[in-house]
């Protein structure tokens, strides 16, 4: 990369960053991993609200970006124009930060530019399900594939509009670009004026049907959200019409220009009415009349269906808008119905139970108002614990506000400040439909409505190091439906909790969503802080483990993580117990989802039904485990940690990991039962070397834990 900086050079990569911590380095990545190198990028952040900003002070330290920090947020138009200024390229690339492009674009759009003012190429959807487009539009540039296109080649530029109303399909020039003062316009939609300006006006543009660029359809974004600012669709396209008139071009442009408009205007008003807020559907119809008039699209000619939809902008108003949407639905479903009819009654006969389940909760959230309470709930109800329970625990002090929990036995459970109901009873179809609060490390059922004023706080139950959410795509053979489901429950999600950096960036990468990472800690490792070192506590938790206050063996506390293919504990227990003798004691905790039995005895307790595993954290004196995220909440303690790891290779490959364990480990290594034994006898595990290597662990993953994440997360949402 060393010719960077030495000429000048012949691509200039504009990236606008807001809001994009989960993207943001797979992006910047994509741009360094070209197989072409005479290129800069200029990042432009742009206030962000989330840790964009710091994660990209991260990552250029390791690449040459040119960084530039807006003192106020300006928006989408405004942060690539400021790249604009700072381009020293001979063309310019806007690449949105929550995208990526392909490794051989940049050399393919030079072998392609032949001093164009242009260069086309070609894009690929993909949604968070891993869904793609690829290769879906590729015939239609692969007729002008290798052409340059002249300017008075009108047949070709009005395809060529016809095609992507996007930024981000085409190199520019710069100097094209300074000379016509092309910039964008501010607001929604500010790709259609430019896209329009550049085609018309371009000498030259250069064809390339390569899909070099992967572009992100995720839910949150903004054209995909809610919000007043669609009715920027009109302005925009009042430059556009302002703009033929300045530059007198042929009618046809025109033409070309009234169908687009008016399309754009019924899909959005027709199709994609969820996204339009009432003021911006009231807007879009008036407004819509205005143009119709002003620019006398009807006095053109046009085709017959533009024609029909023009005569029904003369009678809709904001009034009858809803009648009027509903009849063009159902014109569109008449050729779908017989065979929606069919697979719709198979559904319902298969589902019936579980339909009757949700019209009755989803008629309480209808009727019923919203409560000061609050529902916390564990692993699917099978447990009372977790950073739900330090939550509650806090909340139930502290707060005026009830406390539920859903569990699966509530005869299990007695505290006189919580009421347990049990899950999917009426009583918790009840307390999910009226509810204020909901606190959960996994999910609530599917059914489940976030009602507005309500808040949803994801707790999660561990450091990722394990590939989580969408990213399990990249390893994990599931059908579409299971990311379709995680799409619907994180999308509910108001808050969601990290205890280092690594969580914070990931979470937003793996469930790509509109919720806040709030960076407080885990709640339930507040006990680790504040009471790891509790004597007599420790005293009082051997005593409930059956172990005597006097046993002065060392406790071992074996945590294996879930496998795949079932098979939890890899180490033979009752051979290691009995070679280490009188001087430990193993505890031995399952995975929630594990079904292991193991036989125990004085060298042997199995402690997966005890409740608090903090209460295991702090009292054993060292961990053993895998790829568990229990390493990372027992880093807190400073006390030892092993791992285990016989078969890495093959777990890497079978669940994908973010990084390699093994790079920063909290402390030795074992890769078979015969090197951890020596680790355990030897003592290796408490050498200067182990120690060092848990100060680094400690240092990058638990840097956000200070004994007061339950007090900070109840303060944020009751306050909020």
């Amino acid at each position: 990369m060393s010719d960077i900086s030495v000429k000048k050079p012949f691509f200039s990569i504009v990236v606008p960053i807001y809001n994009v911590e989960g993207y943001l380095r797979r992006c910047i990545e994509s741009i360094y991993n070209q197989s072409y190198f005479n290129f800069e990028v200029i990042a432009v952040e742009d206030c962000s609200t989330d840790n964009s900003r710091r994660l990209l002070d991260s990552i250029a330290e390791k690449h040459p970006i040119r960084v530039v920090k807006l003192q106020e947020n300006g928006g989408l138009a405004n942060a690539r124009n400021v790249g604009l200024e700072h381009a020293q390229g001979e063309y310019v690339l806007f690449i949105d930060s929550d995208d990526e492009i392909e490794a051989d674009l940049l050399k393919c759009l030079y072998e392609s530019s032949s001093n164009a003012d242009l260069i086309f190429y070609n894009y690929y959807k993909e949604w968070e399900t891993g869904y793609s487009t690829k290769g879906r539009y590729k015939s239609t540039l692969d007729l002008l594939d290798g052409d340059i296109i002249e300017k008075e080649d009108t047949e070709n530029r009005l395809k060529l509009l016809k095609l992507f109303n996007i930024a981000v399909t085409k190199a520019y020039k710069v100097e094209f670009l300074l000379q016509n003062k092309f910039t964008f316009e501010h607001g929604y939609y500010e790709d259609i004026p430019m896209h329009f300006k550049v085609i018309s006006m371009s000498e030259k543009i250069s064809i390339t049907s390569f899909q070099g660029y992967k572009y992100r359809q995720r839910m949150g974004s903004i054209l995909n959200s809610q919000s007043d600012n669609h009715k920027d669709v009109i302005k925009q396209y009042e430059k556009i019409y302002q703009f033929l008139d300045e530059q007198r071009f042929d009618i046809s442009y025109k033409k070309f220009l009234d169908e687009k408009f008016i399309d754009h205007v019924f899909i959005l008003l027709f199709k994609l009415d969820a996204r339009l807020t009432t003021y911006a559907k009231d807007f879009i119809i008036e407004n819509t009349k205005v143009l119709l008039k002003k620019y006398n699209l009807a006095g053109r000619s046009p085709s017959k269906k533009i024609r029909i939809k023009i005569n029904l902008f003369k009678i809709i108003s904001p009034n009858n808008y809803k009648i009027f949407r509903s009849l063009f639905k159902l014109l569109l479903l008449f050729f779908k119905v017989r065979s929606r009819i069919r697979s719709s009654l198979k559904k319902q006969i298969s589902t019936q139970k579980k339909r009757l389940a949700g019209i009755f909760y989803r008629l309480s959230c209808k009727l019923l108002s919203i409560k000061e309470i609050a529902v916390f709930e564990s692993y699917w109800g099978a447990q009372y614990s977790c950073n739900p329970k330090a939550i509650s625990d806090y909340m139930k002090e502290h707060h005026g506000i009830k406390v539920v929990w859903s569990v699966n036995n509530r005869e299990l459970y007695n505290d006189s400040k919580v009421e347990f109901v049990e899950r999917m009873s009426m009583k918790y179809f009840y307390y999910l439909s009226v509810a204020r609060y909901f606190v959960n490390n996994v999910n609530f059922p599917d059914f489940f409505v976030k009602r507005d004023g309500t808040t949803h706080v994801q707790t999660q139950h561990g450091t990722p190091l394990k590939l989580m959410g969408f990213d399990e795509r990249r390893h994990v053979k599931a059908p579409n439906r299971h990311f379709l489901g995680i799409r619907h429950r994180s999308s509910r999600w108001d808050y969601l909790l990290s205890s280092n950096e690594h969580s914070s960036e990931t979470w937003k990468q793996c469930f790509p969503f509109n919720y806040k990472v709030v960076e407080c800690g885990y709640p339930r490792n507040d006990i680790l802080v504040n009471e790891g070192n509790n004597q007599s506590l420790i005293a009082s938790i051997k005593l409930k483990l059956g172990i005597d206050t006097g046993d002065k063996r060392k406790l071992v506390l074996y945590m294996p993580t879930w496998r795949d293919n079932g098979n939890e504990s890899i180490i033979n227990l009752e051979l290691l117990s009995s070679r280490l003798g009188n001087e430990y004691i193993v505890l031995y905790r399952k995975h929630h989802l594990a079904k292991a039995i193991i036989a125990e005895d004085d060298g042997i307790i199995d402690v997966s039904k005890y409740q608090e595993i903090n209460d295991l954290y702090i009292t054993s004196d060292l961990l053993i485990t895998d790829y568990s995220s229990s390493m990372f909440d027992y880093a807190l303690l400073k006390k030892p940690i092993i791992l285990f790891l016989p078969d890495y290779e093959d777990y890497i490959k079978t669940r994908g990991v973010y990084f390699d364990i093994r790079d920063i480990p909290p402390g030795e290594v074992a890769y078979d039962q015969e090197s951890l034994f020596r680790c355990l006898h030897d003592n290796e595990y408490s050498s200067i070397s182990s120690q060092e290597k848990l100060k680094l662990f400690h240092d990058r993953f638990c840097s956000f834990d200070n004994g007061k994440a339950a007090e900070s997360i109840c303060k944020l949402i009751v306050d909020s």
